[in-house]
């Protein structure tokens, strides 16, 4: 009888150390791949933050270019404007210099 709670205490014991070391396996194995998904989710995140900054990057500078294209056919057409307004002005001028001396003439 003796024996048989030897053999038992053993094989107890044995089992215990076994189920141990799988479940430390196990918890190794879990951290192991916890790990490598942390530095996959990283990764992906800071692949996800370069190309929003390259996306706002090019929008950026497609707006300034935009813009300075803008700003660019304002400035024509206000010189356009200008050269209108100069032209009416001295064809103004000069009709009513003409007048008075037509005026003169009656």
């Amino acid at each position: 009888m003796n024996t048989v709670v030897v053999w038992a205490g053993l094989i107890g014991t044995t089992l215990g150390i076994i189920t141990s070391v799988l479940g430390c396996v196990a918890l190794y194995r879990t951290s192991v791949i916890k790990g490598y998904a942390a530095q996959r989710d990283y990764e992906h995140l800071k692949n996800y933050y370069k190309s929003l900054s390259e996306a706002f990057k090019f929008q950026t500078e497609t707006f300034e270019h935009e813009f300075r294209e803008v700003r660019k056919d304002i400035d024509t057409r206000s010189d356009r404007i200008d050269q209108n307004q100069i032209e009416i002005k001295a064809l103004l001028l000069s009709n009513l210099r003409l007048r008075p001396s037509l005026k003169e003439d009656e």
